[in-house]
């Protein structure tokens, strides 16, 4: 990997925050008028059943969740003056722009030939949006990562797309009350114009003032087998992406639940809703405006941690409601707005770990894969909804089977109260999943800045070999040499009763063959027994360092097998019996195996610092204490 500037050091300038932030308010000004008013409209034409129109959002949201990967991987092979997602979201300015307003245009047709009409126009414009949301939310790891840059981007971010949608929700709403049943559409397409004119002009100034910064750094040609591997590898990835996919589920439950069935309520409808949502709106973005304190103050980790307990919270007291009692109007809004201050907090920083993903990606692959991540994102985002849609309607349909006594019926607080159950233990599984899995902060995560920062340096960079001839060398011969090549997936620890050296060796190989780091485990296997028979891999004072290189390596990489006794069959010089037991693999580059081997052996030669891996409880443990010592020893 060659770096040809430091984007860690350009934090981005007033105007590019500016327009970025003024971009998320033009981007969710044509989202949320279709998600919030495009059923209605179709409704309101009278050419269109109800399961239709449920069933081309669901279809439409299917159709775009799984073209996102797809259009991810393909800004990721861009290569432009612009940069690789400026030109998309100039693409997705012009499409979007078109495509909006045929939306809500009636060309006259019968119900049909209206409906085949509506159909292809909505898919036209996921496809037409997906231009524009993705390559939006992947510039944000290019704008720094430093944590500070990030989450002040991310805020921005999100902060517009709030005040995006709450500008066309309530101006679209106080339209459509003001206009006559006979001048719907008409009103309806006049929004549509007077959205994407805003879209367009919030577009023009995020190309005109925003810096693409994607292209500063070269990494191998990525082909779909490499970005598959590149995907399915990033283990922090798939927990962000669960993560969000639950996090989704969750909202789509209780909004299913608020603005569906409480609706049916005498004393909630109307204007309790209306209150209801503007304080919602208002708790997300004092929420917003307070995530930087919050984070100094308490740290990303607890910030997180208390917004999944807000979304619980909110959740289980909008459940206590009554639907019929005077107070419901009062108690909706409390509970509403707590509800809506975790899910501002949950949904910013599921934003910023996935941005952290791709430097792990980078950490750990060599390459940078914004677009496909953040495609990840937004499909799971998708199908987070549409998993809301379908638990939503089985739930009603469950519900309407409930045998109850002659003359008695389901009450709605039934299907309300449900809804809200749910949602609440979607929220606490992603909190456990997230609490359980999610690793990147801590020494772990501020090991792999570092890692990353003196990767970048220009005299490591320089000593890197370039892509384009060496396609498999994304690595450098810099001191961070060991925090690159280990893998906590690559430690393991087995009983000395069970194990032989081959059984250790060939569990090793096949570690490090699951993470893509060689091609061929026999291959590796072979030559490490080979060079063993001619010359011991057992070092001394019970430590054992077997390594090979050669073409069934694709970067430097290692693993640890840690016994709990020592090993008879091999014997260090000094009489000590092997217990730690290093492999190392790596490309026969003429620098990286000799790096590798004196960085792992100054390690080691660390008074105690052997015996601290003998005591370690647990590999994460070992991996901590082995990244410590590696980023002591970098700083000397």
């Amino acid at each position: 990997m060659q770096i040809l500037d430091n984007p860690r050091r350009a934090a981005p300038r007033w105007l590019e925050a500016g327009v970025y932030c003024v971009g998320g308010l033009g981007k969710d000004l044509i989202y949320w008028l279709i998600t919030a008013f495009f059923m209605l409209y179709l409704s309101i034409s009278g050419k269109c059943s109800s399961s239709f129109i449920i069933l081309l959002f669901i279809a439409g949201r299917l159709f775009d969740a799984f073209t996102d990967p797809l259009f991810g991987y393909i800004c990721d092979i861009t290569r432009s003056r612009m940069g690789k997602f400026k030109p998309y979201l100039a693409l997705g300015m012009v499409l979007s722009a078109i495509t909006t307003p045929a939306l809500f245009y009636d060309p006259g047709l019968n119900a049909p030939a209206f409906q085949c009409y509506a159909a292809l126009m909505f898919l036209l414009w996921t496809l037409s949006y997906t231009f524009s949301d993705i390559p939006y939310w992947a510039l944000l790891p290019s704008f720094g990562a430093q944590p500070q840059i990030r989450e002040k981007m991310a805020m921005l971010a999100r902060l517009g797309t709030l005040l995006g949608a709450q500008l066309i929700i309530a101006g679209g709403t106080l339209a459509l009350k003001e206009a006559s049943d006979s001048a719907l559409n008409t009103t309806f397409f006049e929004l549509s114009l007077v959205a994407s004119a805003g879209f367009l002009i919030t577009q023009l100034g995020l190309l005109w003032g925003l810096k693409d910064r994607s292209l500063t750094f070269t990494t191998p040609r990525l082909t779909l087998r490499k970005a598959w591997r590149f995907i399915v590898n990033n283990d922090e990835l798939l927990i962000v992406a669960a993560v969000t996919l639950l996090l989704q589920i969750t909202i789509g439950l209780a909004h299913t639940a608020i603005f569906t069935h409480l609706a049916t309520g005498a004393a909630a409808g109307g204007n309790a809703l209306h209150a209801a949502a503007l304080s919602g709106a208002a708790g997300q973005a004092l929420s917003l405006l307070m995530l930087l304190p919050l984070i100094r103050l308490i740290g990303r980790r607890r910030v997180f941690i208390g917004g999944a307990l807000c979304l619980c919270a909110g959740a289980l007291l909008l459940c206590l409601l009554r639907l019929n009692s005077a107070q419901t109007a009062l108690s909706l809004c409390a509970a509403y707005t707590l509800f809506s201050v975790g899910l501002a907090l949950c949904s910013v920083l599921t934003t910023i770990m996935l941005c952290d993903s791709v430097d792990y990606g980078e950490f750990k692959t060599g390459i940078r894969g914004e677009g496909m991540l953040f495609a990840a994102q937004t499909m799971c985002v998708k199908l987070g909804l549409v998993l809301a849609y379908l638990i939503s309607g089985f739930q009603a349909a469950f519900s309407a089977l409930i045998a109850l006594p002659s003359g008695l019926s389901v009450p709605p607080q039934f299907d309300f109260h449900v809804l809200l159950l749910l949602s609440t233990v979607f929220a606490l599984l992603m909190l456990i999943i997230y609490l359980k899995r999610y690793r990147l902060h801590g020494i772990f995560f501020n090991n792999m800045l570092a890692t990353l920062e003196l990767l970048r340096e220009p005299a490591n960079s320089a000593a890197s070999m370039h892509a384009d001839t060496a396609p498999n060398a994304h690595f450098t011969v810099s001191p961070t040499m060991v925090r690159y090549a280990l893998d906590e997936s690559c430690i393991v620890r087995c009983s000395a009763a069970h194990s032989t050296l081959t059984s250790v060796i060939d569990e090793l190989c096949r570690q490090l063959e699951r993470l893509d780091a060689i091609t061929s485990a026999a291959s590796l296997a072979q030559e490490v027994t080979r060079k063993h028979a001619s010359s011991s891999c057992a070092i001394a004072q019970g430590i054992a360092i077997a390594h090979a290189r050669g073409s069934f390596a694709l970067r430097p990489s290692m693993g640890l097998c840690v016994l709990d006794q020592p090993l008879a069959e091999l014997t260090c010089p000094d009489g000590n019996q092997c217990d730690l037991i290093f492999l190392i693999a790596t490309p026969d580059d003429g620098s990286s195996h000799v790096t590798l081997l004196g960085r792992l052996s100054l390690m080691l030669n660390e008074p105690g610092f052997a015996d601290k891996l003998r005591k370690a409880q647990s590999p994460h443990e070992i991996y901590s204490r082995l990244l410590q010592c590696s980023l002591k020893l970098s700083m000397h």
